[in-house]
């Protein structure tokens, strides 16, 4: 099993005043030192469990490549030392361990031979590497010609090809795409719920509460904070705007062992936050109900610009819900010193799931609380979500829908679900191999795109069309359940008026996605208008990736 422990890790480098002393230093007989020290890190201490899911934070040159250099030995420290134990995979800077001029493959062996494979191993696991990264041809190469995010998937898939008993991961994964960060995402769960334990470095509060269960927050070259990720985010967020003022954060821990964490310059104070449903406090609700947060503040300084923002938390400390008055116009300026005000912030249906929530509260001027904040109060109030008078739902949220059902006829055909809404007396054959040229990884919602596929005549006859009888392709969408989502979409004529019966012809079909984000499978078909509906005898289906626009 892997254990890290660090102690009193420190790493200083060098400066001299111009290039001349570097030079005489190293003449002088008299050994005289004509640099300083710039300490980057130091007094650096913790230890991280078998098992154990650690995620360090910071701004930008705060010391944290520094720190995973140190750990893995690709750096030597100036004091202190780290014990590993157990099998290290780390991922650190963007294409560290390949050689440019080497082709993918052979940097596939390069560095897995460095890690301690055979080359029985990597030959045996050679094609999981490959079918992981999804980078096709390429992988016979030079890594020079790959992309940013092509260099990522590569490196991933080698680091990961065997788990190993530490997963050490920078910030590159921040370089893929979204749908490689998903699938990177998901064997790195798989790791640690198999054991494996991961020191994870990233400005992604949600993927450090998502995958972590502590966290450790550097500043300056040394830890400021060693806690729960909830709590230390929070100090994080805070920290950041602090940079832009003068002031203390506050964190007290309240009788439920929750850490509270408050900050600001104190120019306006919040005074006091309630819930309230049906004109009474309440820290109970009915998923829902009409509900009232009713926030009192008090101005202690003369403020140009005033905003009052709220912030919706789940148990583990994800944000479900933010908004604030700049947002909606509502902000005040001009507010005077020692005035008194409140704001109440309506929700006509707190549609949220069963679940405890928490409530933060922030005054500051503009659309965030980095430019000016007065006061940010985390978890203010904590409040329960009970079931209402809807069916019974899972989730963070309780979406009002309506479902119609409509007579469809569904056939089971190797494992997949169709929908089946052809007219009566149209005959479906299986006549026509249809391949994809180019593989179609991911689109947003409601996108159009042009694919194109070669289309093969397995029949014995001559397909051919007319005028009143064209030739048209269309798609089929099925989500991660293989349930239709869409059924006979966009539809792209064939220009060709037969096809023969040998030979690939390509031909471009226009592609419209999904209005919802998600993983979908997409299946194409031959449509002879008011004869036959041909489909490959084993339709060739692309895995594609929906994401929002946000």
């Amino acid at each position: 099993m892997g254990k890290i422990i660090v102690k009193n890790l420190g790493k200083a480098y060098r400066q001299y005043p111009t290039r001349w002393d570097r030079l005489i230093e190293w003449v002088d007989p008299r050994n005289k030192p004509r640099h300083k020290q710039h300490w980057v890190l130091q007094g650096i201490n913790f230890s991280v469990s078998p098992g154990e899911a650690v995620g360090i934070i910071g701004i930008n040159g705060a010391g944290k490549s520094t720190l995973l250099k140190m750990i893995t030995g690709t750096t030597q420290p100036t004091t202190g030392d780290v014990t590993i134990t157990g099998k290290v995979a780390a991922l650190l800077e963007l294409g560290m361990g390949f050689h440019p001029d080497f082709t993918g493959r052979q940097n596939v062996y390069m560095a897995s031979q460095l890690g301690g494979m055979s080359n029985s191993e990597i030959i045996a696991k050679m094609s999981e590497i490959e079918e992981f990264a999804e980078i096709g041809e390429y992988i016979d190469q030079p890594v020079r010609t790959y992309s940013s995010g092509m260099q990522v998937r590569l490196a991933f898939s080698v680091a990961t090809a065997v788990r190993p008993d530490i997963l050490i991961v920078d910030e590159a994964l921040s370089v893929g795409d979204a749908y490689f960060q998903h699938k990177s995402f998901d064997r790195i769960r798989q790791f640690r719920d198999q054991g494996t334990t991961l020191l994870f470095v990233s400005h992604s509060a949600g993927a450090i509460k998502s995958l972590c269960n502590r966290a450790i927050l550097i500043d300056g070259g040394i830890v400021i904070r060693n806690d729960s990720p909830d709590t230390v985010l929070d100090y994080y967020n805070a920290a950041i705007a602090k940079q832009q003022a003068d002031y203390d954060i506050k964190q007290t821990e309240q009788l439920t062992g929750q850490t509270v964490t408050r900050s600001g310059s104190g120019d306006a104070t919040i005074e006091a936050v309630e819930l309230y449903v049906d004109d009474k406090p309440v820290r109970a609700v009915l998923s829902g109900a009409e509900a009232t947060l009713h926030i009192m503040g008090h101005t202690i300084a003369d403020i140009a610009e005033l905003t009052v923002g709220i912030l919706i938390r789940d148990r583990l400390g994800n944000d479900v819900f933010g908004t604030n008055t700049y947002h909606h116009t509502l902000s005040q300026k001009g507010v005077a010193q020692d005035a008194y005000f409140s704001v109440d912030f309506n929700f006509p249906a707190l549609n949220l799931g069963i679940g405890s929530y928490s409530l933060t509260v922030a005054l500051h001027s503009r659309d965030a609380h980095v430019t000016d904040n007065y006061d940010w109060w985390d978890r203010v109030l904590v409040f329960q979500v009970l079931p209402g008078n809807f069916p019974p739902s899972i989730g963070v949220s309780n979406l009002p829908l309506s479902i119609y059902w409509h007579e469809t006829k569904v056939t089971k055909r190797k494992n997949q679900v169709e929908q089946v809404t052809k007219p009566e007396g149209i005959e479906q054959v299986q006549a026509i191999t249809i391949s994809y040229e180019e593989p179609l990884i991911e689109m947003t919602v409601g996108e159009q795109s042009v694919i194109t596929v070669a289309l093969q005549n397995d029949s014995e006859q001559l397909l051919s069309s007319g005028i009143a009888k064209p030739f048209n392709l269309s798609y089929h969408w099925f989500d991660e359940n293989n349930k239709v989502v869409i059924f006979d979409g966009l539809r792209s004529a064939l220009k060709a008026p037969c096809l023969p019966y040998s030979g690939f012809q390509g031909y471009q079909v226009v592609i419209k996605a999904p209005d919802n984000p998600g993983f979908y499978r997409l299946d194409i078909a031959l449509v002879q208008e008011g004869v036959k509906w041909y489909e490959s005898t084993e339709t060739s289906s692309m895995k594609v990736y929906v994401m929002d626009f946000k």
